[in-house]
């Protein structure tokens, strides 16, 4: 009696005897085994379970030969020791933000299409006996255009407060990039600071320095804007063209100066008219 080997073909592993080898002795899988969510099989057939032990106890799709030759080992990968102490940062895909360029001043106004709801137009028709009240058009006051005191540096990680003229030309330290929270770790994608407090994220002084932004600009996309009136309010939507909020709807102009020439001083006026020649027209 001839010695028996081990059937290394997968789903098999029986021992056979090579002297009664036949083409129909192995029942076996020619695939290889695939573990996809939760489920366990084989490449070769459809059969799939949950359970481990009986993943092992599905029976083969093919009929063969045993097999006594054992499969390679796979490769170890070789791993280069010059890279052992490198670090690995993972970063966080930029967004892609649009920056609008907000439209000069002297860009000429559009009137927006009001939508009247047809409450509103009834109790307008309704309405008898009403008078009209003046329109009164108050001027804006002079202090209303300047910086009011209080008023926080808009720039990431600045705590800068306005308290008068002076605070304009204070340096201003904060981060010009965005915050990014990936994997617990919390840190601006300007610098390389990381941190998993997020009060110590928010203490994180800023990386670059500059001049503090008091009030930040924003863009009226005009098209899709609209202003609609019911009888207890009047509605007016106005749609962003880029992404971000919005905390303020005005924004400071700068005074216009009256380009009038200046008055002469009076002895200008009368050394200027010494000067000048009378010249009598009768004639013509």
């Amino acid at each position: 009696m001839s010695e028996l080997l081990l059937c290394y073909n997968s789903g098999c592993g029986q021992k056979f005897d090579p002297s009664k080898n036949t083409a129909e002795s192995c029942r076996h899988h020619s695939g290889h085994p695939v573990f996809h969510d939760a489920y366990k099989g084989w490449s070769c057939c459809k059969k799939k379970c949950t359970d481990f032990t009986e993943f092992l106890n599905i029976k083969g799709c093919t009929l063969s030969f045993h097999n006594n030759v054992k499969p390679p080992e796979p490769e170890k990968p070789v791993v280069d020791k010059s890279l052992a102490d490198e670090v690995i940062e993972v970063k966080a895909p930029v967004p892609i933000v649009n920056r609008i360029k907000r439209p000069p001043f002297e860009t000429p106004l559009v009137v927006l299409k009001p939508v009247i709801s047809p409450a509103l137009r009834d109790a307008i028709s309704n309405l008898s006996g009403c008078t009209k009240d003046s329109e009164t058009n108050d001027e804006d006051k002079e202090n209303s255009k300047n910086i009011p005191i209080g008023t926080t540096c808009k720039n990431n990680s600045c705590k800068a407060v306005y308290e008068g003229i002076q605070s304009v030309n204070e340096t201003c330290t904060h981060h010009p990039g965005y915050p990014v929270f990936h994997e617990g770790l919390k840190f601006w994608t300007c610098c390389t600071k990381r941190t998993t407090d997020f009060e110590t994220f928010l203490a994180q002084v800023g990386c670059t320095s500059g001049t503090h932004t008091w009030f930040k600009k924003k863009v009226v996309d005009v098209g899709n804007s609209s202003v609609s009136m019911t009888p207890s309010k009047i509605e007016i939507k106005l749609r962003k063209q880029g992404p971000g909020t919005w905390t303020k709807l005005d924004i400071p102009r700068s005074e216009l100066i009256d380009s009038k020439p200046n008055p002469l001083p009076e002895d200008e006026e009368e050394d200027l008219e010494s000067r000048v020649e009378s010249v009598d027209l009768n004639f013509i």
